[in-house]
């Protein structure tokens, strides 16, 4: 580093010598450190501009301020976050929350054996059951079709 910024810091430290009324000879190890780093903290500054001018990220903010996204809007309650929340939870719906496996409970109805359980109380619901069944059946291949029929 301080054969590449050399220059830089030769200036930096006449420099801050002159703000210090001191020869460059003169100046302390941690005055000669803060040059250093103001130098290296510069450095990086201008490098990281020019990495980003490359890579057009300037443009790229720009593009990215003509489509906002739901957590660019402010903390303040707006239509765009309501709809947002709506969309995201589907609240808005009749069905309601939509419910996760991991809030069923152990003794609900959730798999085959129970919701043939759950229809077999009502006869006219096992025949609805079995409609149901079979129309699910028919999307499965071959090989699906006769373990899903096998688990049954």
């Amino acid at each position: 580093m301080f054969v590449m910024y050399k220059e830089p810091i030769e200036k930096g430290l006449i420099g801050y010598a002159g703000q210090l009324g001191k020869d460059v000879n003169d100046l302390a190890d941690d005055e000669i450190m803060y040059v250093v780093e103001k130098v290296a903290e510069i450095a990086g500054e201008v490098g990281t501009n020019i990495i980003m001018q490359g890579q057009h990220v300037p443009e790229l903010f720009g593009f990215s301020t003509q489509i906002p996204q739901h957590e660019d809007f402010s903390a303040k309650l707006s239509a765009d976050k309501i709809n947002f929340h709506k969309k995201w939870t589907h609240s808005d719906t009749k069905l309601g929350a939509p419910l996760f496996f991991s809030e069923l409970s152990e003794n609900e109805a959730t798999d085959i054996e129970g919701a043939r359980n759950f229809f077999g109380s009502n006869p006219g619901m096992e025949i609805k059951y079995n409609f149901l069944r079979d129309e699910y059946a028919k999307i499965l291949d071959g090989i699906d079709r006769e373990i899903y029929y096998l688990s049954e």
